[in-house]
């Protein structure tokens, strides 16, 4: 559960930063 725990946020925070990019990119 501990793993799976950390796999979770860590592609969380991957989709955001990408979604900023993607903002950024566009701005």
């Amino acid at each position: 559960i501990a793993e799976k725990g950390h796999v979770k946020p860590e592609k969380f925070l991957d989709s955001r930063e990408k979604f900023l990019v993607s903002v950024a990119t566009k701005g």
